[in-house]
C-alpha cells in the first residue's frame, strides 16, 4: 500500500455535473392526465412515483383532469403506467412533441 502526503491528494470530482460545474437537472415538462374519477388516486400515485408534482385538479362529470410537471425522461413510462392502471381509459396530454 502506497501512502501520500496531503499535497498529493486529489480533489474529488462530482459526477453528473454539466460543463459549467452546475448539477444536471432533468428537464421538466407540463402534462395533463385525464382519467375516470375512480382512477384519480392511482393516477396521482403513478405520477408522484415518477417524480411528478401535481399542480391542480379539476373534476368534470365523471372525469378528473390533473395538471402536473414531470421530468421529461419519465413521460413515456408514465403514459404506459397510466394506460395499465386505468385499464386503457386514462390518457396523458401535453408534451413531448418537440
Amino acid at each position: 500500500m502506497r501512502l501520500c502526503d496531503e499535497n498529493q491528494l486529489m480533489t474529488p470530482k462530482l459526477m453528473g455535473t454539466a460543463d459549467f460545474g452546475q448539477p444536471d437537472e432533468p428537464e421538466e415538462i407540463t402534462v395533463q392526465l385525464v382519467v375516470p374519477e375512480e382512477f384519480a388516486g392511482v393516477s396521482m400515485t403513478e405520477l408522484q412515483f415518477r417524480g411528478g408534482i401535481v399542480g391542480e385538479m379539476e373534476v368534470h362529470g365523471g372525469t378528473v383532469s390533473i395538471r402536473a410537471s414531470l421530468p421529461q425522461s419519465e413521460y413515456g413510462k408514465l403514459r404506459e403506467a397510466l394506460r395499465v392502471a386505468t385499464q386503457g381509459r386514462g390518457r396523458v396530454e401535453g408534451p413531448p412533441s418537440q
